[in-house]
């Protein structure tokens, strides 16, 4: 019998973990805000699909956001995307600053920090570290975290030249996953309370 059990169990736990990833949805924000802006690149093109081919993103400069440079050299920046509505996010999708002239002026390190109304921000988690881009069509990164939110702000500290203090990305979405029907947390549970007996069972023995 326990091994019936054991067996169903772990099944009904990846299907319920499977029917939870299901659920999953790319959220596309409705609106997007840079603190600051060079020429006329401005933050809308990082939500508009802009220089996307399927999902990977160009090289064309003009279909990225990037910061004004200002002197002394500062890096810092903050984009603030509205989502249109409250989901449940657990990842960001970033494209990185893939422009051809200059790879060095992608964000390097940056905070997450979500807001239901748009006036009240919390940082969730620490710092955040995104890998250089090399030219050509790239794919997104995942940048994962686990708020309720409809604004997400990227507190950006770095590029990857210090020299310089230009800033920028390509492309932002976000990965929203809702919550379940109550069915599929009591399959979940189920499930994993099997693996425990197993456990158990096994610890005993």
């Amino acid at each position: 019998m326990f091994k019936h059990l054991h067996r169903h169990g772990i099944a009904a736990a990846l299907l319920a973990c499977a029917a939870v990833q299901a659920q999953a949805a790319i959220v596309t924000p409705v609106d997007a805000v840079a603190s600051s802006t060079h020429f006329t690149v401005t933050a809308k093109s990082l939500i508009d699909n802009s220089g996307m081919v399927g999902d990977l993103h160009g090289g064309a400069w003009d279909t990225m956001w990037i910061k004004e440079g200002t002197w002394p050299v500062d890096t810092t920046a903050t984009l603030t995307f509205d989502l249109g509505s409250v989901h449940d996010i657990s990842a960001a999708l970033v494209w990185q600053y893939n422009s051809d002239i200059d790879y060095t002026r992608g964000v390097k390190d940056f905070y997450v920090k979500t807001s239901t109304d748009g006036v009240q921000f919390s940082t969730v988690g620490g710092l955040h570290t995104l890998e250089q881009a090399k030219g050509g069509l790239i794919p997104a990164q995942a940048v994962s975290f686990s708020a309720q939110a409809r604004f997400v702000q990227f507190d950006i500290r770095t590029n990857f030249d210090a020299q310089w203090p230009w800033v920028g990305l390509s492309e932002v979405k976000f990965v929203a996953a809702p919550v379940p029907e109550p069915g599929t947390y009591a399959l979940l549970g189920l499930g994993l309370g099997a693996i425990g007996l197993l456990v158990r069972r096994r610890q005993q023995g």
